[in-house]
């Protein structure tokens, strides 16, 4: 008796990779009528448009009237499948809340031409984040297809999140991307798949995808079928759809299955190409500082801002899908052709630009400043100019909790340089300050009823130490105190290592000293003291865009402190105390230049990389707060930040879209000969925190990490650059096969000059939370003027609930928040009534302010 099999025919579509997305685009001009024809002709029954919407977008903006209306009419009818993705995202490399807004434009997309049912489809993102069970049963989808990160031996199995929520789950244990009806001797290559699916997962059901990236099916795919079914009877193949498939198999297997919980990055099956993490490090850079502003600042200030309405609601929707864009898996991951990122250069200033223009349309609604100069309007109700300065300055904390300690402010004031600063607020209190930097400026602005001018004065850089609640702002008076004396307003020392001048800085919590070994950091209070305690590693790296690979034979070269150039303690002017100061440490390594011709060893040259390292000590805080600039001369080679643990550790904590994740720890594995497979994931992934034994890091898209084997003690390994010079190689120790095509990516070399910027607790003693680092990130907005806010209306009681997003919807203000922790914690909004929802928007039942472990909850506030 013949075994029947199931086909489905789908192709996997990537906006841009080895191609453009104008080329894809073009492309998709040529497949998509053959895929119609085909419809038409019943050759094919129907088509998986890959599950992600914006390339449905492409292809409607492009082809003609008539036949994107034949392309709509089969969505209408089911023949065409979309959704629920507006693009296929790197799941590691966005925040969680990134995640929701993918999918909730990929629905209003779907939905918009017809689509009504929803697979979460996950064909070929590098590893899956713990939450995405949760994620999908937001939006009631309750069923979805993995690939890569599964290892098991059958096709079925439920998938848990940290909080409980599961979806029923199809593994491909082959993968996607399989086309043996488009070979010329199709009729062997069906039977060759299906013997090969049965011995690779002998309880794994008959299922073949036919189809892969960017690929149009056969013209005679029905008659191929017909064909094989009659030439053979171990195998009887019917056309069906996954979800139709899917529920299938659930019916049969109505026994307890496989349970995985949790994250999905097993690469037994299938390469989950974990080095993706700091590939191009400079877009997750771009990428964060976007996501951050738009999520953490712009819309809580839209929402705070009473529109009418004149709210930009399309301006920001467009916004968001502008941002999606380069959430592709291919685009963020950094592993396309260079053609590719620069066009993501492009599209991430254009965000900026949107994102100023959001921020410019909320101070004038709220009267913080005006866009005219002339108008009677104006000087009748004595709005500033638009040509004045950060005189008065108002601080808003977009998040619902209180933000208490010191803020990072930069204002521009007209006039003549300051060497010092006071900061009132409406009372007439003075706030504390520590003047960072001042430098000569012109300041622009363009009035929509006058000419455009500059204004000459300085910009200043300075920390201000407020306490401000949550959805509060705070009007702040800032004036010249003392102004600077330009003879001697330079007053940085310089010193090498050799001279007598002392080079350390403290508060009551932390010291930090330079000494000829390196960088010292001790705990104060619990006086564990960290020699070496920041030091850069850069180690040969013969891999490609996917995957780090060391040569035959590997280098490593150490950074040194070749001089301090600056050494000041930050004193508080009304008691006369020391509390506190800044080193600025210059940092240089000597490296190969490159790899030689053969790949194999170092080449015979040298540079020298060099970079700033800023470290600053505030009062009152038991962690340090660095900054560093590095410019990179070097190829093929990874640098890294170390920081030594002291001790051996089992496990790491760190954060990922919704959840802090324990990961076991797994050191790296040594080969010397290329394997098919790919060496066991050592590389961990870090939205924004990590905890490693005593040391605890919050930073800004520094995004992989690694733990290393000292011998006697580990060591922390944070990515900063990775400098590789192809988009896939055949010939790596660690992974051997073809990740994509062997294109040079000279650009992913990553030469020139990055930013980094993180905070660092040792011991355990006010080790940072990650909390810390959801305000280092996010922290208070300042904005020009004095205005009008709905000042105070929400605010979280709980430090411990992470707030995702706070935002306008309609009459409403969602607020997001998650329990990040394994113990169940209480939710409060004070002071407002609220009603909670789906992700749909779709009312829930909740008879608890407590929220579990894990779970993520969405609330709507009414501004009614």
């Amino acid at each position: 008796m013949a075994s029947i099999a199931s086909v489905v025919v789908q192709t996997h579509w990537d906006r841009e990779w080895y191609l453009t997305n104008e080329d894809y685009s073009a492309r998709l001009l040529r497949i998509m009528p053959r895929v119609l024809r085909s419809l038409d002709n019943h050759q094919i029954e129907t088509f998986m448009f890959d599950g992600q919407t914006a390339a449905l977008e492409d292809f409607l903006t492009h082809c003609e009237y008539g036949v994107g209306q034949r392309i709509i009419q089969y969505i209408q009818q089911g023949r065409i499948g979309i959704g629920p993705w507006y693009v296929m995202p790197d799941e590691f490399l966005c925040s969680g809340e990134s995640l929701i807004r993918n999918i909730e434009e990929g629905l209003r997309v779907s939905k918009k031409y017809g689509e009504t049912e929803f697979l979460g489809y996950l064909p070929d993102t590098f590893g899956h984040v713990a939450q995405m069970p949760q994620i999908l049963r937001g939006f009631s989808i309750d069923k979805a297809l993995v690939w890569r990160g599964v290892d098991i031996d059958d096709d079925l199995f439920e998938w848990r999140s940290p909080s409980g929520h599961a979806v029923n789950c199809l593994f491909l244990p082959e993968g996607y991307y399989q086309q043996p009806f488009s070979k010329e001797n199709y009729l062997q290559a069906v039977t060759d798949y299906f013997e090969g699916l049965s011995k690779k997962a002998p309880r794994a059901s008959l299922l073949l995808t036919q189809g892969g990236d960017h690929l149009a099916p056969p013209d005679d795919l029905k008659d191929r079928l017909e064909h094989y079914n009659s030439s053979q009877d171990k195998y009887r193949l019917k056309l069906t759809t996954l979800l139709r498939y899917i529920d299938e198999r659930l019916a049969e297997r109505n026994s307890a299955r496989v349970i995985l919980k949790g994250e999905l990055r097993a690469n037994s099956n299938a390469f989950v190409l974990a080095d993706v993490l700091s590939t191009r490090r400079y877009l997750k850079r771009l990428n964060q500082e976007a996501e951050d502003r738009l999520i953490g600042k712009i819309e809580p200030l839209l929402a705070a801002v009473e529109f009418g309405d004149d709210y930009p609601e399309k301006y920001v929707r467009d916004t968001w899908k502008l941002l999606l864009q380069q959430h592709a898996h291919d685009s963020i991951c950094g592993c396309s052709i260079d053609e590719v990122h620069q066009e993501m250069i492009v599209r991430f200033r254009r965000i900026e630009d949107r994102l100023n223009a959001l921020q410019t349309m909320a101070s004038e609604k709220a009267g913080f400043s005006s866009p005219y100069v002339n108008s009677p309007y104006v000087k009748a109700v004595d709005k500033p100019s638009p040509f004045a300065d950060d005189s008065i300055l108002t601080v808003f904390n977009p998040s619902l909790k209180q933000q208490a300690g010191w803020h990072k402010v930069g204002v521009f004031l007209q006039g003549e340089e300051a060497s010092e600063l006071s900061i009132t607020g409406k009372s007439g209190r003075e706030y504390k300050t520590v003047l960072l930097s001042s430098k000569k400026q012109r300041n622009f602005q363009s009035p929509l009823d006058d000419f455009p001018e500059h204004r000459n004065g300085f910009a200043y850089e300075l920390f201000v130490n407020l306490k401000i609640l949550g959805w509060e702002s705070r009007v702040l008076y800032i004036k010249k105190a003392v102004i600077a004396d330009t003879a001697s307003a330079s007053h940085s020392g310089v010193s090498d290592l050799g001279d007598s001048r002392p080079r350390a800085i403290s508060n009551s919590l932390v010291s930090i000293k330079v000494t000829a070994s390196g960088l010292q950091i001790e705990n104060l209070i619990s006086g564990e003291v960290f020699e070496s305690a920041i030091s850069l590693v850069s180690e040969s790296d013969a891999g490609d865009s996917y995957t780090y690979s060391p040569p035959p034979e590997p280098w490593t070269a150490q950074s040194e402190i070749f001089k301090t150039t600056t050494v000041r303690n930050f004193v508080d002017k009304h008691r006369g105390a020391v509390s506190g100061g800044e080193i600025e440490v210059f940092l240089r390594l000597k490296q190969p230049v490159s790899l030689d011709e053969r790949r194999v060893a170092a080449a015979d040259n040298y540079v020298v990389s060099h970079g700033t390292l800023t470290l600053r000590l505030l009062e009152g805080e038991s962690f340090v707060r660095a900054s560093m600039t590095w410019t990179n001369r070097a190829k093929d080679h990874r640098l890294r930040l170390i920081v030594p643990l002291k001790e051996k550790i089992k496990s790491t904590l760190s954060d990922s879209a919704f959840a802090l994740i324990e990961r076991p720890l797994v050191y790296r594995e040594e080969r010397n000969v290329i394997s098919k497979s790919e060496t066991a994931v050592c590389v961990n992934p870090s939205y924004s925190y990590i905890q490693a034994g005593a040391v605890r890091i919050a930073h800004l898209a520094m995004q992989e990490f690694e733990v290393l084997d000292d011998g006697t003690q580990d060591r922390l390994a944070i990515t900063l650059v990775r400098s590789v010079g192809w988009l896939s190689r055949r010939d790596l120790i660690t992974r051997g096969l073809a990740a994509g095509p062997d294109f040079e990516t000279p650009e992913a070399q990553c030469l020139g000059k990055d930013s980094f910027s993180f905070l660092l607790s040792v011991g355990n003693h006010g080790a940072l939370q990650l909390s810390d680092a959801e305000r280092f990130r996010r922290p208070p907005l300042n904005l020009r003027g004095e205005g009008r806010l709905r000042d105070r209306l929400l605010q979280l009681a709980d430090s411990h609930i992470q707030v995702s997003s706070c935002r306008r919807l309609g009459n409403d203000i969602e607020v997001r928040l998650f329990n990040p922790s394994s113990e169940r914690a209480e939710c409060r909004l004070t002071g407002v009534p609220y009603r909670q929802v789906d992700l749909s928007g779709n009312p829930v039942q909740r008879n608890t302010n407590d929220l579990e472990a894990g779970e993520i909850v969405t609330l709507l506030v009414s501004t009614q």
